[in-house]
């Protein structure tokens, strides 16, 4: 994987609690920020399929066939 340094700006009180969760699970400020990250885009993602998967069976609703083995 290639690392990229970046520059940002951010809330002191944020940064504050950023560093104490640092402390506690004994990681960098960029490991947790990484984490962090990669954490809510994973989010994004599964919200954005369980979205499709709802508007795909608004468009094509499930009929009674579809759902007999359950």
């Amino acid at each position: 994987m290639t690392t990229k340094t970046i520059q940002m700006t951010i809330d002191s009180a944020l940064l504050e609690e950023v560093d104490v969760a640092t402390q506690e699970l004994d990681l960098t400020r960029s490991a947790l920020i990484r984490s962090a990250l990669t954490e809510y885009l994973l989010q994004i993602r599964l919200r954005r399929l369980e979205r499709q998967d709802r508007e795909a069976y608004l468009r094509v609703p499930a009929g009674d066939s579809d759902t007999e083995f359950w």
